[in-house]
């Protein structure tokens, strides 16, 4: 993917990550803590090296533009009704990476700054108004609901993952 991308000339990347960087072991049922391959600390910690690495292996051939959204997994708390809002790894992991940013250690590399709203992000690419989200908010049965997300001007492309398919439409 890097070779294409470097053979067709590309000098800057985008790389938005769309949520569940983390598997947040107390959203799933397993009736002792010993099963877990992972302490939630521990996810956020890899969640943090992984992001940098990659952003370290992208920013050695491109500019690159990174962005990231909280999904369902990455809430500090599982309960949705319990939770604070924007409270999630992703926030975590957002500031760490600004501040390796500040600390010299990702030059190539811009940061959209969604830290006020974790859930969604915007950002123009070519003219064309890209929104991303995890997906859960996406009726992806009919896609009724996308009109919700539009914020300011319309969206040209809509990113979201969340239901583990791919579909590209009009």
């Amino acid at each position: 993917c890097i070779q294409r991308a470097k053979d067709l000339g590309y000098k800057r990347v985008y790389f938005f990550h769309i949520g569940d960087v983390i598997e947040q072991i107390a959203m799933r049922n397993v009736n002792q803590p010993f099963e877990t391959e992972f302490t939630l600390a521990q996810e956020i910690s890899l969640g943090i090296k992984h992001i940098f690495e990659t952003l370290q292996i992208l920013q050695s051939d491109f500019d690159v533009v990174f962005g990231m959204v909280t999904g369902n997994h990455d809430r500090m708390l599982p309960d949705k009704k319990a939770g604070v809002y924007n409270d999630s790894a992703v926030y975590i992991m957002l500031n760490q990476m600004f501040l390796l940013k500040e600390l010299g250690q990702l030059p190539r590399v811009s940061i959209i700054d969604n830290r006020k709203d974790t859930y969604d992000l915007e950002t123009t690419i070519n003219g064309k108004l890209i929104h991303v989200t995890h997906g859960e908010k996406v009726n992806n049965k009919d896609n009724s609901n996308i009109s919700n997300f539009v914020r300011d001007k319309p969206i040209d492309i809509l990113i979201y993952g969340h239901y583990h398919s791919f579909r590209a439409f009009n």
